[in-house]
Parts: structure tokens; sequence; C-alpha cells
């Protein structure tokens, strides 16, 4: 071990931010999110560091998350959400009380609602009872408890040891009154105040950073180029008539840059670009804007220097340990980067709430820096960079994290060899390596399918487009007063921001699609309102089509290959996938119950096709039950049988012939390069195309057999098979990826 390697640096990067709910028109907050994140993250996260002076960090704000919170502080716009909540409870009508079942207990009901005896109640009987006799059975306290207690699950523990009225109607759990409200109202208020103020405070103090993003959440390279998609993504579609606006991207760069100063007093140093997201345009526009360094995630690094940084939590594997430096763009001559760790940024954001104990994750984070420390063999001390969301996943955290986040913090001040610090602190203890050329992409699979990769993605870029088009007609025709214009321009940025394409398609889904939808539809008709024009018919008809039934999806394609390692390696590792539940079969549920087979996601890319199988826990302790045979019916009869073995499976074949499902098949063992499974609860497989005898853009049939919990051979589907079509060269979008 190096020996000036024996202490490590730590930089984490916690990312503050909610899309832009404002409706601008009646001057009020559609969906309340923001207000509810300050209360359960915004002060929280970085008040908590006061008890741990020596931890030291490095938070992102967006401004127009800031600017929302202004507006709530303001008094001059309404949250729908808490107008409900203001309206007594004997005066609820049936349609409000509708609402109100909707969205109430719109949270994790393990963490933020079956905690709360009261709360966890009403819960049940939302569950067990239909709304329409729901609406009827309640009386005005069970109603009133309801409000109070939607309101209440979102503060933070932190705050309720801070403040004892709040505490007191936690202690109270019951029979709020209406006369409890405009207090609870005020103290809210002055919390999300707070969140606001903390920031400032701990950076004038030195123990925060804070960075920005920008104003309102765009991915630069799509504004600057969207021609950069293709060098993530070769061969993607973009959207009809894209154009280049490096003059949006700055723009909303300067503003943000302008926010930061009123705000924050002086000029920002750093910039996490939205959703980690650059390209080499970005980084001369950071460098022509005085940026000092900014971020984004180690698979744009491993691109950008050539190299394959194999991901390995906790160890050092090849190149990886050039992720621990930070680096200089445009040849050493720009502003300095660092790349964030995923791995260890995905145990944090997505695996230590599912199945760890948050004392144990958190020691088990250490542990990884530990080894990180122990393995090192590069120059000086390694910086580890950690970029994460600093408010969604705590949520599913219990008490919002808190256990975790203070074992966590404890153990940093007591380990003399960890050193916590700012990104700025990091970069500037070191001499930083260098990057050419900065490839493009974001820190989800390196690429932008999420934005600009689904038909829906594509066809809100058109919309902007259009309505930018119109906008910049009128302003060169003259006529237009500036305040007018500047107006208009604003709904253009919005319209920019990443959030409404994070949501369209089916990548990612919400219950509140429709409400994201019209929001982006309506700052689009406001462009057309303000220059005294009919907005285009399209703007009218939602984005999204109707989604009460799912598709059968019959295509799927990898852009980056998932980690055969029989765990789930990062979030997005399987987005891509095709996902298939036992249990939504018609008549299958009993099936399912059976083998154990919770769920079965597959897709490929152009050499192989891939497979994951979860599965309950505690089913595969028996001899044999980890054996897995895929059955394939179409385009050739065969079988694949994955029998478990010391260091993972072997893989025989059926010989082909017309008995090759029969009993009496012959197996022959494979024994090739490629061909790989791994795992037991969650079994994941990479199978060559050729050894199902698949050609380009033919569509292979298929259904899994395991043994059930009485020995018992079953089919999964039960009824049916799967089906996939292997993708041909024409559309290969499969990026670099680690």
């Amino acid at each position: 071990m190096n020996a000036e390697a024996k202490k490590i640096q730590l930089a984490v990067m916690w990312h503050m931010h909610q899309p832009d709910y404002r409706e601008a028109g009646s001057q009020s907050m559609v969906l309340p999110w923001v207000r509810l994140h300050a209360l359960k993250d915004y002060y929280d996260m970085p008040a908590r560091l006061r008890a741990f002076p020596s931890v030291k960090q490095t938070f992102n704000v967006v401004p127009s998350m800031i600017e929302q919170i202004e507006c709530y502080l303001s008094g001059d716009w309404s949250d729908r959400e808490l107008d409900l909540f203001k309206v007594a409870a004997d005066q609820l009508t049936s349609e409000q009380k509708e609402t109100i079942l909707e969205s109430f207990f719109m949270a994790p009901p393990e963490t933020m609602i079956r905690p709360y005896n009261r709360y966890a109640a009403l819960y049940e009987d939302y569950r067990s009872i239909a709304p329409k006799e729901l609406i009827h059975r309640w009386n005005a306290s069970d109603w009133r408890d309801l409000q109070f207690w939607r309101q209440l699950s979102w503060f933070d523990p932190l705050i309720r040891r801070e403040d004892p009225e709040i505490q007191s109607l936690f202690d109270q759990g019951v029979h709020f009154s209406e006369d409890q409200k405009v207090p609870l109202l005020d103290r809210m208020m002055h919390w999300i105040g707070r969140s606001v103020e903390i920031y400032r405070e701990l950076q004038d103090s030195g123990q925060i950073e804070v960075s920005v993003t920008p104003y309102y959440h765009p991915i630069l390279p799509l504004l600057i180029d969207p021609s950069s998609t293709h060098e993530a993504m070769p061969g993607a579609s973009l959207h009809a008539n894209n154009q280049c606006h490096p003059e949006d991207a700055r723009a909303q760069m300067e503003k943000a840059i302008a926010f930061y100063e009123q705000r924050y007093g002086r000029k920002p140093r750093g910039v996490w670009p939205s959703e980690g997201s650059v390209s080499q345009a970005v980084a001369d526009l950071m460098q022509d804007l005085g940026i000092e360094w900014f971020a984004s995630d180690e698979a744009i690094l491993g691109r950008s220097i050539g190299s394959v940084l194999s991901p390995s939590p906790g160890k050092i594997k090849g190149d990886r340990y050039r992720l621990y430096y930070p680096y200089r763009v445009n040849s050493g001559k720009g502003p300095a980067m660092v790349f964030r760790d995923h791995a260890l940024s995905d145990l944090v954001g997505f695996d230590y709430h599912q199945h760890w104990e948050p004392r144990a994750a958190a020691k088990d984070f250490i542990a990884q820096l530990h080894s990180i420390r122990d393995h090192w063999e590069g120059e000086g001390v390694p910086l580890v960079t950690v970029i994460l969301d600093g408010e969604n996943c705590w949520e599913y955290y219990p008490n919002d994290g808190e256990e975790f986040l203070n074992t966590l913090y404890a153990a940093l001040e007591e380990d003399p060899t960890i050193e916590s610090v700012t990104v700025s602190e990091g970069i500037a203890s070191r001499k930083c390596e260098s990057i050419d050329r900065l490839s493009a992409g974001s820190w989800i699979n390196g690429n932008f399918h999420i934005w600009i990769g689904e038909e829906a993605d594509r066809k809100g870029w058109f919309l902007v487009e259009e309505a930018r088009k119109t906008l910049v007609q009128a302003q060169t025709g003259g006529g237009i007063d500036k305040a007018t214009l500047q107006k208009a321009w604003e709904e253009i940025y919005i319209a920019e921001g990443s959030d409404w394409y994070w949501w369209f398609g089916d990548t990612h889904s919400t219950e509140q699609i429709g409400h994201f939808d019209r929001m982006f539809r309506q700052h689009l008709i406001h462009v057309y309102e303000l220059l005294g024009m009919r907005a285009p018919g399209e703007l009218l008809l939602p984005i999204e089509k109707p989604k009460k039934q799912a598709a059968i999806r019959l295509e799927s394609e990898f852009p980056s290959p998932p980690q055969i390692d029989g765990k789930e390696s990062h979030y997005y590792e399987w987005k891509s996938a095709i996902e298939f539940e036992p249990a939504g079969q018609s008549g299958a549920m009993k099936s399912a119950e059976q083998s154990g087979v919770q769920r079965i996601y597959y897709g490929g890319d152009q050499e192989n096709f891939y497979l994951r199988v979860d599965t309950e826990p505690g089913l595969t302790k028996r001899e044999g039950e980890n054996t897995w045979e895929v059955s394939v019916t179409n385009p050739a009869s065969l079988r694949l049988r994955f029998s478990p073995e010391k260091d993972g499976y072997q893989a025989a074949k059926t010989e082909e012939s017309k008995d090759a499902n029969s009993s009496q098949a012959k197996w022959s063992n494979i024994e090739r390069e490629g061909l790989r499974a791994m795992g037991k609860n969650l079994f994941e497989a990479c199978i060559p195309w050729s050894e199902l005898n698949a050609e380009e853009a033919d569509s292979i049939s298929f259904y899994l057999t395991r043994s059930n919990q009485k020995g018992e051979s079953e089919m999964i589907p039960s009824l049916s098979t799967l089906t996939l079509k292997r993708p041909g060269r024409a559309s290969v979008t499969r990026p670099w990826f680690p």
C-alpha cells in the first residue's frame, strides 16, 4: 500500500432539486413536493452536519427550486394540496374528499404512514374500503386527522426535536381540532424559511460548499446540439425540426450564476450540470463562464480517457484507480472535474434502504472506503466522490435516514484516515489529471435516453421548438414590449427543463403524469397567449397516451449491458428490459406463489440476450432449487439449463431435434466465453444470440422452468410464452459503459 495513501478523502455532494410546479396564471403550486421536501430534507440535511463539525460536504441547489420556496414565503402563492388542508373538515365537499384520498396517502407506507398509529389506521381503511363508500363512512374527525397527518409525516425528526409545537402534535396523534391548523401553518412557513437560510449560514461558516445547476434544470448538451445524443447513443432518433440553441444553454447558466450571487453573496465555484449531463461543448461553456469545477459520472470519465473503469464497490481493479483523481478539461487548461463513484452513490440512493439495517449500512459504507484506501496504488491520496439526490431516497429509510446519516457522520468524525472535504477542497489539495476531450453523456447509463430516447420525449422537444420559433419570429417582427417577451422566454426556458422528459415515455412512471403533461403544455400555450396568438391544437391534447392497460412489449434493446453478478449493480441496470410479473398474469397467482418467482426481466443488445429472475428470499435453500431452464420454442426448439456450481452456474444445452423439449433430450455442457450466469434470489444470465439460433430481427419465444416448493417442475408463464425481437444492426444504440 502506498504509504501516503493511508488516508482517503471523501467528497459528498447532495443534489437538491424538484421540478417547477408553478402555474403562473393562477399563482398556485400544482403539486406540493417542494414544500414537503423543504420540511423533510432541505433543512435537516445541512443542519444535521452542525453536530459533526469536521464533516464537510457540498450541496447543489437548483435556482428554480429555491425560487419556488421563496414564492411560498411571499404569501402570494397558493398550494392546491395545502388549500385542502385549510378547509374545515366538516365543510369538505365530496369532490374535495376524492382529491384528498387520491393524494394524501402518496408516500411510502412502511416508513411514512405505518409508523404513526392513527395515519396507519386511516390508511388501512383507504386500502380496504371503496372511495365512494369511505367518503360517507368517515366523520369530520377522521378527515381532519388525515389532513393533519399528511402534513406531519413530512416533518423530519430533527425539526420535531427542535420545535416543541410540532412535537406536541405528534404526541397528540389523534382528534386534532380546526384551531390547531393555523399554528401548524405558521410553524410550517418558519421551517420552510429555515430550509433556505441554513445553506448560507453553513457556507459562510466553511462547513459546506454550495454549488448550482442551470436555472430550470435543462440537459445542456441537448440544448447546445441535439446531435450530441449520437455520441452517447449512435443511431438514436432525434425530434423533428431539431435545432442547436447554445444561446439557451448560456442563458440558463447565466441566470443561475446571477441568482446564486444574489442569494449567497459570491459567485459559485462549482456546477452539477443537470443529471450530470455533459459534452465537450458544455466544458467549453463552463470555461467561458469562469466556472472553477463541474462534475459528472464515472461512465463519462471512462469514455473520455479511453479506459474501462470496471465497477467494483470498495475495490480497485484495472484502471479503476483513475476514478479517484480530479481532472481538468480542455487538455488541462479548463475547469476541474470530479466524477462520481457510481456504485457507492447508488448504494446510498437505491440499495441500502432496501436490503440493510441503517446502522449496518453506514458501517458498510465506511468499510467500502477502507477497502479503496487499502487497495490504493496510485499517487497521493485518493479522492472518492459520491454524488446523489439529497432528498428522494430518504423517505424509504426509517426516520428519514436519521440513523443511517448520524451513524455515518459519527464514523467519519472518529476515523482519522478519512477526511471529509468539499469538492473545491478536494480539487485544491492535489494536481489534476488532464482530459483532452470530454465525452457526451449523463449519469444514467452514460447517455441521454431518458430525455430524448422515446417518442413522447421527442414530441415534447418538437413542441418546444415550434413555440420557440414562433417567439423568435415575433421578437424579430417587433411590436411586443420587452417585459412580455421576457415572460415568453421564461416559459420556453421552463419547458426546456429535464423533468418533463423524465416522466414522458415508459422508462419512468408516476400517478401524477397527467399533471406533468398538462403543466408542460400550459407553459407552451402561455407563450402563444403572451404573443397574442392562438396556441396550436396539438397543445390541447395530452402528449402521453392513456395507459389504462400496459401494452405488450416485443422489443427491448439495452443501451448498455447489465453486469452479470447476481445483484442489482445500479438502479438503471435493467430499466430498459421488458418486465413480466407472473402474479399479474390472469390465473397465475397460485403458480407464482408456488415457484417463488416475483419478476422476470429480459431484453438484449446486438450480441446477447439478457435475463434476470427475482425470487422470494428463502426459497433457494433446497438442493436443485437454483437450477433454471430456459425453454425456447421459436425460432428453434431447444433448452438451456443453468445448474449451480461453486462459482456460478454450469450451462448445458439440448441437442437440436424434434425431441428437444422432451424428457429424452440429450444434454451437452456449454463452455463458451460470453455465456454466464450468477445469483440466487436474483438470477442473472447473459446468453449469446447464437446459442438461441436467433438471427437479426428474429423473434424468440421462451418460458422458464423451475422446481416449486413441492419439487414439481413449473412453467413460467404457466399458459403462454414470453417473446422478444432480437435487435438488428440498423437500430444499434449501444454506447460504452463500464
